[in-house]
């Protein structure tokens, strides 16, 4: 541990920094080669139950990574986002962007804004006490195989609720994708 609170190992050649954020949460980052599946196992074996996927600039490839965990991490996973995710196209540029494909049985809390947009079927578990511009946030359990558009709450102190919801609920492990500008 040091000065800063971080701790630093290597899983596969691949240099790791986890840095807590309160109890159960913590943030990871890797550098190297990820083809190896370093990054895989930094995250498998990392104890945080919440991972924030974390770029500097929109478009950096978070929802990419985000994906690849998700298809490669064996975990009952919650999903969120501090914003708007897995849309098919960009509301700025109008690229198109990687849609959320998340494994059956995913926890994805989304707006009600939002559910029209998913093509996977989500079964509506709860709903959370704040809602956003589009709409109420609710949890959803995923049939799987089809995208999702995540449009998670819009503060930390609700993005730290809906963690906590997604852990009640029964999620192992929470990504929560989004820019560190939002």
């Amino acid at each position: 541990m040091t000065a800063a609170g971080a701790e630093t190992g290597t899983a596969g050649g691949n240099t790791g920094t986890a840095r807590s954020g309160g109890p159960g949460r913590s943030t990871a980052a890797a550098t190297g080669d990820v083809a190896d599946g370093g990054l895989f196992r930094l995250f498998a074996d990392h104890p945080a139950r919440a991972v924030a996927i974390i770029g500097l600039v929109k478009n950096a490839g978070k929802t990419t990574v985000a994906n690849a965990i998700l298809a490669h991490v064996r975990s009952r996973f919650g999903l969120t986002s501090l914003g708007l995710d897995g849309e098919r196209t960009d509301n700025l540029t109008g690229l198109a962007k990687p849609r959320i494909v998340p494994p059956e049985g995913t926890l994805v809390a989304t707006t009600t804004g939002s559910l029209d947009r998913c093509r996977c079927r989500l079964e509506v578990v709860t709903e959370l006490p704040f809602r956003t511009a589009l709409g109420r946030v609710i949890v959803g359990r995923a049939a799987g195989g089809s995208a999702v558009e995540v449009s998670g709450p819009t503060t930390l102190a609700q993005v730290r609720a809906t963690v906590d919801a997604l852990i009640g609920l029964g999620a192992e492990r929470v990504l929560v994708d989004g820019a560190i500008n939002r």
